[in-house]
């Protein structure tokens, strides 16, 4: 027994067997494709709720575990004059995170930032509008020539959120404010907090608020927002969640010459779980810190130095704003 089979080519004819055989790998081809487009759409979902800086369950310490991710003693080693490094892990708990101290006093220190000019921004009628395409803060590190270089704001996609689409595409816009040389590029928003850097006679002064507002911003140079105050005064702010994740913070000293970053390692928890905001507040207090805040986390925490990722892991996410430290002219 033959069949007809029409092709691109003309008619021609093959064993019914063969047919058989035909729509059996047709059938299979087609559930191939459908676990693909599922595993895909999986990945997504997975992807979308991998941004949010809250968004693993509460973990309990144990007695034995308490405190297991403060050193015993920090010790300080030179990147840069005017930038020591600071790295602890401790495999047993796991935890994993990087520290930075700045002194905003070194001469020719430089903040670096983007978005940093008006024309990073997308025209709309002849104005700027509020979205961008987004950089990987690798990128912004080695484009900027940024010896330090850290993720900051939290953002959102075109849509106003952070959806599927905004995981899909590159656009981005900044949630909080966004100062460069005194210039707004992104709306206050009084619900969070910023870090905000003064010139002045000999170097710069960092200054954390908790509320976003024109008066506290009113003498800021730059000014970069954030989520939370979570130390002030050197007193622990009280929240009422708690969970672990890869965080981006900054804190300064009292008299705002000394500025401290932390970045924790939270996307492969088999290496390390991450960190709760009260957390990054005792390792702060334990560098000498006297406020503190936190950045966008997640997925999207990013540390380099000298252009070169500090993560156990890729620093892929594309982030809507990085910050940027030069020691050189």
């Amino acid at each position: 027994m033959t069949v007809v089979l029409h092709t691109k080519r003309g008619s021609v004819k093959a064993p019914a067997l063969r047919q058989g055989f035909s729509f059996v790998r047709a059938g299979l081809l087609r559930h191939a494709r459908c676990v693909a487009r599922a595993a895909l759409i999986a990945l997504c979902v997975s992807l979308l709720f991998s941004c949010a800086s809250t968004r693993r369950a509460p973990y309990t310490f144990t007695a034995q575990e308490a405190n297991r991710f403060i050193p015993q003693q920090i010790v300080w080693h030179p990147l840069y004059e005017g930038a020591d490094y600071f790295c602890y892990e401790n495999k047993a708990f796991p935890v994993r995170y990087h520290c930075i101290k700045i002194d905003l006093t070194t001469p020719n220190l430089r903040i670096l930032t983007f978005p940093a000019h008006h024309t990073d921004f997308k025209s709309q009628r002849g104005e700027r509008s509020p979205f961008f395409i987004g950089k990987r803060t690798g990128t912004f590190a080695k484009k900027s020539g940024a010896d330090i270089a850290i993720n900051s704001s939290p953002f959102a996609g075109k849509n106003g959120t952070w959806d599927l689409y905004a995981h899909l595409t590159r656009t981005r816009q900044i949630v909080g404010t966004h100062i460069v040389s005194k210039e707004a590029f992104s709306a206050p928003n009084q619900a969070y907090c910023a870090l905000t850097f003064k010139k002045v006679p000999h170097g710069w002064e960092a200054r954390i608020i908790d509320a976003q507002t024109e008066d506290a911003l009113a003498e800021a140079d730059f000014a970069f927002g954030g989520f939370w105050t979570i130390l002030r005064d050197q007193e622990k702010r009280a929240f009422s969640f708690e969970s672990h994740d890869s965080r981006t913070a900054a804190g300064t000293s009292a008299d705002g010459k000394t500025l401290f970053l932390l970045v924790v390692e939270g996307e492969r928890i088999g290496m390390s779980k991450g960190l709760s905001y009260p957390e990054c507040a005792d390792i702060f207090l334990a560098l000498g810190a006297d406020t503190a805040m936190e950045f966008d986390g997640g997925g999207s925490s990013s540390l380099f130095i000298g252009g070169k990722n500090m993560l156990a892991y890729p620093s892929v996410r594309i982030n809507a704003a990085s910050i940027g430290f030069s020691f050189f002219h």
